[in-house]
């Protein structure tokens, strides 16, 4: 037992060497290898409650499988800020050596998304839910839904993000 932990420790060591120095970035190498309750370590430890937030973060999103298709990109980013799922990327390349390549491939379609200022949350949309309630959607939960809808649509059909083509598709839905 002593010589795997000292083999553990040394993958670890060697993990935070390739890692920025991020407090965050770190503290997510360390209870990811643990395998860990996050939060109660965080709190333990006394870590700030963006710190917190930020490392559990990204301990929670370590396992997820990451397609490499633009509207999948987006759908993470939706859940996660830019900065984050940059933050994830980076952990994942340090942890899962194998999968470089493809981590690198992502890299490169998020920054293209990015770049390219294509839509992935609701605010990024061209109309609001005042715009629906103006188009006849009653207020409401509906409002929502036809927001989600529509961010739906534009996250496979980028050009589709203006005014007048999001009016025409709530106007055509009524």
């Amino acid at each position: 037992m002593g010589r795997k932990f000292a083999d553990d420790i040394n993958k670890v060591a060697a993990w935070i060497d390739e890692c920025p120095k991020d407090k965050a970035m770190i503290m997510a190498l360390f209870i990811h290898w643990a395998n860990d309750d996050c939060k109660e370590i965080m709190r333990d430890l006394h870590f700030d409650n963006k710190t917190i937030r930020d490392v559990c973060g990204l301990i929670k999103y370590m396992p997820l499988k990451i397609i490499n298709e633009p509207y999948d990109i987006k759908k993470i980013l939706n859940i996660i800020h830019p900065t984050q799922f940059i933050n994830l990327l980076t952990l994942k390349s340090i942890v899962y050596k194998n999968d470089l390549a493809f981590l690198s491939k992502i890299r490169i379609s998020l920054d293209d998304i990015i770049s390219r200022g294509e839509c992935y949350n609701i605010s990024g949309l061209e109309i609001d839910g005042k715009d629906i309630i103006k188009a006849g959607i009653p207020a409401g939960k509906e409002v929502g839904e036809t927001l989600n809808a529509l961010l739906d649509i534009v996250m496979h059909h980028p050009e589709m993000n203006t005014r007048e083509i999001l009016l025409e598709k709530i106007l055509g839905k009524k």
